[in-house]
Formats: C-alpha cells, sequence, structure tokens
C-alpha cells in the first residue's frame, strides 16, 4: 500500500510540474529600416511624403522587410498627434499599413537619452539580421557653424534650439 501511494504522489508530483518557457523574440528574416524623423517643423509634410515614397518601396519588394518610423510631429497632427513608432511590413507578397507600435509621451526627441531609447525599442521590437537607419529633418550642416557645433533634427518652430548634435548622435549609433 505505501508502495502504490508513494508511486502515486511521485507520478502527480512529475505531472504537475510547469517547465519555465523562455520567450526569445523571433529575428526576423531580411532587412528592417529604421527612419527616426524630427518632423515637428516646416518639413513635417515633406517628412510624410517620404514615408509614402518608402511604402511604394517595400510594395515592390520581393524578400520579407520592415519599416520603423519614428515619428514625432506637430501636436495638431491628426493620424500621429504624439509622439509614435509606426511600422510597415512585407513578406514580398504585400504591405501592411502603418500600424502604431508604440506611443510615447510628448518629450524632446533630440535629446541623447530619448534618442537611445526609441532606436532601442526600434531595435527590440523587430530583431533582424541587418539594419538601415534614415534620420529627417532639418540640420545645421556635417562643417561646423560659426557657434561650432554640427546638428541635425530640429525638435520644434522655426527658432527651436532643441537638435541633436551630430558627435551625441554618434555616441547613440556606436552603443
Amino acid at each position: 500500500m505505501k508502495k502504490i501511494l508513494f508511486l502515486f504522489l511521485a507520478a502527480c508530483f512529475f505531472f504537475s510540474c510547469e517547465k519555465e518557457t523562455i520567450v526569445i523574440p523571433q529575428q526576423h528574416a531580411g532587412r528592417t529600416v529604421l527612419a527616426f524623423f524630427w518632423a515637428d517643423n516646416s518639413l513635417n509634410s515633406s517628412l510624410r511624403n517620404n514615408i509614402q515614397t518608402m511604402m511604394q518601396g517595400l510594395q515592390a519588394m520581393k524578400d520579407s522587410a520592415a519599416l520603423l518610423v519614428y515619428w514625432d510631429g506637430e501636436a495638431s497632427d491628426i493620424s500621429w498627434p504624439e509622439p509614435c513608432i509606426v511600422e510597415y511590413v512585407t513578406n514580398g507578397q504585400g504591405i501592411g499599413i502603418g500600424n502604431i507600435r508604440k506611443k510615447y509621451p510628448p518629450q524632446t526627441s533630440t535629446e541623447k537619452t530619448v534618442m537611445q531609447t526609441v532606436i532601442g525599442d526600434m531595435m527590440s521590437a523587430y530583431p533582424s539580421e541587418s539594419y538601415g537607419i534614415i534620420f529627417g529633418s532639418h540640420g545645421s550642416g556635417w562643417l561646423p557653424t560659426i557657434t561650432g557645433t554640427r546638428s541635425i533634427g530640429q525638435d520644434g518652430g522655426r527658432y527651436s534650439s532643441d537638435t541633436a548634435l551630430i558627435p551625441e548622435l554618434a555616441e547613440v549609433l556606436r552603443t
């Protein structure tokens, strides 16, 4: 009787244990393009046109690919009034319409920590074999200006001083 009770308890123990499941993000085949657009300025409509052009390019793809767009546009924007990541994907047979993958509270997107967080979020959302990155906004150029600064990205109106300094952007991309 003791042997039967022991076998019964042992069977209950072994069959009731759950194995811990480790979830590993699926790596997406193909290429993922990240587009980081500071559009809270006079380039808003031009950068929207760039997204349309990139979508057309995705439609023509024969392989799987993804386009993740970080959009920080004007607060009055009907589609994306707050900063967000929008995804477009294709399996080589069509394109997914832009779904908002993640929203952010209003933020100064030219700050180094914000750029690091957003690019990290984009890469985590789509682990990929390879990446490309596009930046879009105003800039002071690659050569130093009279003030000695080089920048890209203007987060705000015409006279906004919120810009991403090129050396800081280089640090973000190294990490």
